[in-house]
């Protein structure tokens, strides 16, 4: 094909007036088409030439371009003698105007596309040239050229210029040439970058200055250009997520896990490694220490500084990137770069928050720490930052040292709610005696020395009882927690005043629970447990006030556990008074087991409800003795037995009064009934000496006792000595009551009459 074209040659030839037929148009175009399509067999057997042959014509294809370049100008001509020319002033050639329109639409199109099938086969055959030049980053950005241009010219199922097979060939080859130079650039980033992962002093990572070798040429390429390629296949994200994993495992982790070990770099003349050195023997104590105190300031500030080197050795040997190196950076590295820091960074950050970090909190409770902390961090960001690997953002690591303070709170917290489970669940029974003068804090703590400094009874005073070792141990938890808060930081201070209210939550949800069965059951555990409510409400009295000075200002006016007092005395109350509720059925139910006192005359009889009332008295001795001996206080004690006494004597009584007829000889036996009720009552429960009453203050907790005593006393009195003392004011009995013993214990007669109307 000549590079002139000649139709239109004798378009040009016409003098300017000359009229231009509608034939001699039609003419012309098709004859351009026909060489298009000339063209086209010619790009075709070009590119199967190539791509199938694998034969070099690079004179061919700069012959095709400058016939392609001819028959495109001769194209754009005809289209404008279409558009502009006399033809279409011709309303009568309207017809043949579009088919010609649409004739040089379709060439101009086949030309488009034979030109760009005429680069991708320029860019395709470079790619191996620039390989043996050592050109890998031009071989893959030629591929993805040639991937751009391939998806640009491919035909669509409604507009297909080009035959599509020619497509294919294309496609196939352009596979080829991207599978030649991945595995090419993987293979070189293998032998580039070693890991050395078996504990010893190789341990570490080892880099190739530069990577030779490929398709036999003697060609070079850095890792750096390598990194790139791989960037511009798509292969780099994959590559450098398992590169930082490695980083991490081999170089960071045993960095943070021995703090004796030390990056160290050697260089020969191909290679630049990066090993960790143990510390010599003679430090071998002080890294001991070191361990011991990880999180300090010092093994922070040389962590830091350890991990910064192992950064800065990978940035330089990798990416040729200092401290020094300008911003910005290339697109290509600065991708690459981001994408390092997507799987490095987080990993690094979350690494250093589990084993350092979170490890130092009780070190870092106090605003001191915190501040060197903080600063150690930020300074370590700022470098990351200037290496390139680190965003302006802040990451997760500086975040938690700026909470340090609430951290340090919750780990507060974690130990104290831990420690208080494990004394809750202990199942420790023992006892501790506990008063006033034992306990720390309060309002008016009692000087041993000073004897008018002596509390009375009142509401703020301990009274002498056992507790439970679990209980006591509870307690002084929490002032030793408390006691911490004064050199906290605010937010921990808080943190550690909440979290013992929760433990004093914690006591009131799991021991009733946890012993539910015992303190039903058993009334010393019940009793116990009854103290330790009342000795926790004792202290929560003052608690808040003693440490309301180590709480922020703004807090102080509201520190308080009093608002929990009524729930600890409340829940004590609720066991005791379940045992005694309990103890007072067992009484009804042994009474009511001996069917009445009546009929005692018959010898069964009596013994029945002499037995009877030994199992009642014994039981009611066993309880003083298992309450008693300081395991309740006096006051407490006194009114729980008290109100037992009271309540079987009251059920003797009841019994008595309720005969309507006693003979002579049962009302001896009755009153040696009473008499082994009075001895029982006195001796065994009361431990009354010898002729001895009850006391003036237990009397106020036995009131049915006058009582007992005046109806045991009525049954061994003539009816004129009953009257003289009711006479005289002796009214232990209710009239009606007195009435109707005198009706059971004498007949029926005048003087009998005479004495009811005087009771009445």
């Amino acid at each position: 094909m000549a590079n002139t074209v000649p139709p239109m040659d004798a378009l040009r030839s016409l003098p300017a007036n000359a009229p231009v037929t509608a034939r001699q148009v039609s003419s012309t175009i098709t004859a351009l088409a026909t060489q298009a399509d000339e063209a086209r067999g010619q790009v075709y057997e070009l590119v199967n030439k190539n791509f199938q042959e694998f034969v070099t014509t690079y004179n061919d294809a700069a012959d095709m371009h400058a016939e392609l370049a001819s028959l495109s100008k001769a194209v754009q001509e005809a289209e404008q003698l279409v558009a502009s020319g006399p033809l279409s002033k011709m309303a009568s050639a309207a017809l043949d105007h579009e088919h010609l329109a649409t004739a040089v639409e379709q060439t101009q199109k086949t030309v488009v596309v034979l030109e760009q099938l005429c680069l991708l086969n320029e860019a395709l055959n470079a790619i191996d040239s620039l390989l043996e030049n050592g050109d890998l980053v031009g071989a893959a950005t030629k591929l993805v050229e040639a991937n751009g241009m391939l998806r640009a010219v491919s035909p669509s199922d409604e507009d297909r210029p080009c035959d599509p097979k020619i497509f294919s060939v294309v496609r196939r080859e352009l596979r080829r040439k991207r599978a030649l130079v991945k595995s090419l650039v993987e293979e070189m980033w293998r032998s580039g970058v070693v890991w050395h992962r078996e504990q010893g002093p190789n341990l570490g990572l080892e880099v190739m200055a530069r990577v030779s070798g490929w398709h036999g040429a003697q060609a070079e390429a850095s890792l750096s250009e390598v990194v790139q390629s791989l960037h511009l296949l798509g292969l780099a994200d994959k590559k450098l997520e398992q590169f930082a994993g490695d980083l991490l495992d081999v170089l960071v982790k045993p960095l943070i896990d021995v703090a004796g070990n030390t990056p160290t770099v050697a260089s020969t003349a191909k290679t630049t490694s990066l090993t960790l050195r143990a510390a010599a023997k003679g430090t071998k104590a002080r890294k001991s220490k070191t361990k011991r105190n990880r999180g300090s300031s010092v093994d922070l500030a040389s962590l830091y500084q350890k991990i910064l080197d192992v950064v800065r050795f990978v940035l330089e040997q990798l990416f040729g990137l200092t401290e020094e190196t300008p911003k910005p950076l290339d697109d290509t590295l600065q991708a690459v770069l981001e994408s390092l820091e997507a799987h490095f960074v987080p990993p690094l950050c979350d690494m250093l928050i589990e084993k350092v970090l979170a490890k130092a909190v009780p070190d870092m409770d106090s605003e001191g720490d915190q501040a060197s902390h903080a600063e150690l961090t930020e300074t370590f960001e700022k470098t990351l930052r200037a290496l390139h690997v680190c965003r302006e953002t802040p990451t997760t690591l500086s975040s938690y040292v700026g909470d340090a303070g609430l951290h340090a709170g919750n780990k507060k917290r974690q130990d104290i709610l831990f420690q208080a489970r494990e004394l809750l669940l202990s199942n420790n029974f023992n006892t501790i005696k506990v008063s006033q003068e034992t306990e720390r804090g309060g309002f008016f703590p009692s000087d041993p020395s000073d004897p008018e400094s002596k509390l009375e009874e009142s509401l703020y005073r301990l009274p002498a009882c056992h507790i439970s070792v679990v209980t006591h141990s509870v307690v002084e938890l929490a002032y030793s927690f408390l006691s911490e808060m004064g050199g906290s930081s605010p937010e921990a201070a808080v943190q550690m005043f909440y979290s013992v209210r929760d433990m004093f939550d914690l006591f009131r949800a799991v021991m009733p629970v946890q012993h539910q069965e015992m303190f039903s059951t058993v009334p010393q555990m019940a009793a116990v447990f009854h103290n330790d409510c009342f000795y926790i409400a004792h202290h929560l009295l003052s608690l808040g006030h003693q440490f309301r000075s180590s709480l922020p200002e703004e807090m102080a006016h509201a520190a308080t556990f009093v608002d929990m007092v009524p729930a600890f005395q409340e829940l004590g109350e609720q066991h005791m008074m379940a045992i005694v509720d309990k103890e007072m059925t067992s009484i009804q139910q042994c009474v009511q087991e001996s069917g009445g006192f009546g009929g005692t005359h018959d010898q069964q009889k009596y013994q029945s409800v002499q037995r009877v009332l030994k199992q009642l008295f014994h039981q009611l001795s066993l309880l003083a003795k298992v309450w008693g001996s300081g395991i309740l206080a006096e006051g407490i004690f006194n009114t729980v037995i008290g109100s037992l006494t009271n309540a079987a004597v009251a059920t003797v009584v009841h019994e008595v009064l309720a005969l309507a007829d006693i003979s002579e000889q049962e009302t001896h036996q009755l009153f040696d009934l009473l008499g082994f009720t009075e001895t029982s009552v006195l001796n065994k429960v009361w431990q009354c000496e010898a002729d001895q009453d009850l006391p003036a203050d237990v009397l106020s907790f036995v009131p049915v006792w006058p009582k007992f005593r005046f109806v045991r006393h009525c049954l061994k009195s003539s009816l004129a000595e009953i009257t003289d003392e009711w006479q005289r004011g002796q009214r232990a009995l209710a009239a009606d009551e007195l009435a109707g013993l005198v009706r059971a214990l004498f007949s029926n007669t005048d003087r009998r009459a005479k004495a009811l109307q005087l009771i009445r």
